[in-house]
């Protein structure tokens, strides 16, 4: 199974994403369903199904804490690639949260995909090369545009069903911090 750990964004969030990614008007680009979008700290990619108690141990023994968050701007990475919007408040919590997770998969040798965390959401897949300085203006209007404040309270290991047009997601496990 395909699989990878994250933490989820309100529905709003999502909403106003997939609104202004739908305003770049360029062929090639798939963008991501609303209810489709998360911030990822840890792919997993092809995953051993019997090893699930594993990563729900790991992420019931890393230290969670609810932490405001702000979702902003847009930029793309490649090209072809994706187009993300940043974490702008919460990155070094989203930082210490993906390292945590990361040490716990390493400690049980559960292969990850270990690029350099950025702390974003992926709005759009670019699916081949198209004009990056036409794109990087496009992107410009959405330089300091806001979509959205929010505490983030979860981390949830998810299964990723590939499908015809759009992946579904399946909780396996969340952990959910409790409001104070």
């Amino acid at each position: 199974m395909r699989a990878f750990i994250s933490a989820e964004i309100p529905d709003e969030v999502g909403e106003r994403l997939a609104e202004a990614a739908r305003m770049l008007d360029f062929p090639g680009i798939k963008f991501v369903d609303k209810k489709n979008m998360h911030l990822t700290f840890a792919f997993l990619g092809d995953f051993d199904g019997a090893r699930v108690d594993e990563v729900k141990d790991i992420l019931d023994n890393i230290s969670l804490k609810n932490f405001d968050v702000e979702i902003a701007g847009m930029s793309y990475l490649g090209n072809p690639g994706a187009i993300c919007s940043g974490v702008v408040i919460g990155a070094e919590e989203m930082k210490a949260i993906a390292a945590s997770v990361r040490t716990g998969l390493r400690s049980r040798r559960i292969a990850f995909d270990n690029k350099e965390f950025v702390p974003h959401v992926t709005v759009a897949r670019i699916k081949y090369r198209i004009d990056e300085s036409a794109l990087k203006n496009a992107l410009g209007s959405f330089e300091s545009m806001s979509f959205g404040r929010f505490i983030s309270d979860n981390i949830v290991f998810f299964r990723s069903i590939l499908g015809d047009k759009e992946p579904a997601y399946e909780k396996l496990y969340e952990r959910k911090e409790r409001s104070i």
